[in-house]
């Protein structure tokens, strides 16, 4: 199965009003939810942050579990603070065993993180703020 089948499903599941789906064959497992469990999102600081009026917000593009930093180290890769570049690496979203990377589409400095390390989110959530460079100003 690949990505442009996983955003399919992903889609199909919005169209029908369902929350999850699970398909488990032999070599095969695909777990898909849809939003965030409402257990994470009344027990983190990260999920409770609001953009500021300005920011360009970094979306998620599907669904999985957002990393902030590679599961084999502890380095995060957009701290708040930092200066991202378009098509930096700034989260990893964990499907499964799969790690998709999460990319900045715009170059700015990192204000805040919107969602908390290690949980479900669904394909479009605003994951990182951005205040953008003088250079890209977000227009009125």
């Amino acid at each position: 199965m690949n990505i442009e089948q996983i955003r399919q499903l992903v889609a199909d599941l919005t169209a029908a009003g369902l929350s999850g789906a699970e398909i488990d064959k032999p070599g095969f497992k695909l777990s898909l939810k849809r939003g965030v469990s409402a257990e994470y999102s009344s027990s983190t600081e990260a999920s409770e942050n609001q953009p500021e009026p300005d920011a360009l917000q970094v979306k998620a593009s599907g669904v999985g579990r957002l990393l902030l930093a590679h599961p084999d180290d502890s380095i995060v890769l957009a701290p708040v603070g930092s200066d991202i570049q378009p098509g930096q690496l700034i989260a990893i979203l964990a499907v499964g065993t799969l790690l998709l990377p999460v990319r900045s589409q715009h170059a700015g400095q990192v204000c805040s993180v919107l969602v908390a390390n290690d949980t479900t989110v669904s394909y479009g959530q605003p994951l990182i703020s951005l205040l953008p460079f003088d250079a890209d100003a977000v227009q009125p």
